[in-house]
């Protein structure tokens, strides 16, 4: 009988004080081996795709959203520009009460209506949302 060897990763994530480990960070497996209980990260490895610690690194973004760094300095561009993005108005105005421009045609809904269609109309694949009640 032969048996296929599977690889897989566990990461085990410390804190440390000068040379001793003060603090060892586990996580409640969400799926996989070790599901429902506390465990290091991990999983399995695809050979065929990625090394042992491309694993590793990929099963600890996914099981706990922490991202490993390759040296004492951490790259915030991406986390910068996301916060950034997250933080500005959906629909920039000049004041509160302002009704802003039409995005289509960019008249001034301030003065009046424009002529695009309204609004209203809804893409007629979606339709039948439209008759969802909502508690």
């Amino acid at each position: 009988m032969s048996t296929k060897l599977r690889v897989a990763t566990l990461v085990i994530l410390t804190r440390k004080s000068g040379s001793k480990i003060t603090e060892v960070c586990l996580a409640m497996k969400k799926r996989g081996f070790g599901m429902g209980r506390w465990n290091g990260v991990g999983g399995k490895v695809d050979s065929l795709k990625e090394t042992v610690e491309e694993a590793a690194k990929r099963e600890t973004k996914e099981e706990i959203d922490v991202n490993t760094l390759k040296s004492n300095e951490i790259d915030i561009d991406a986390i910068l520009l996301e916060q950034l993005t997250l933080d500005m108005p959906m629909k920039s105005v000049c004041r509160i009460d302002c009704k802003g421009l039409c995005p289509k045609c960019g008249t001034n809904l301030n003065e009046g209506k424009c002529s695009c269609p309204s609004a209203e109309q809804i893409d007629k694949r979606f339709a039948k949302l439209k008759e969802i009640k909502l508690k």
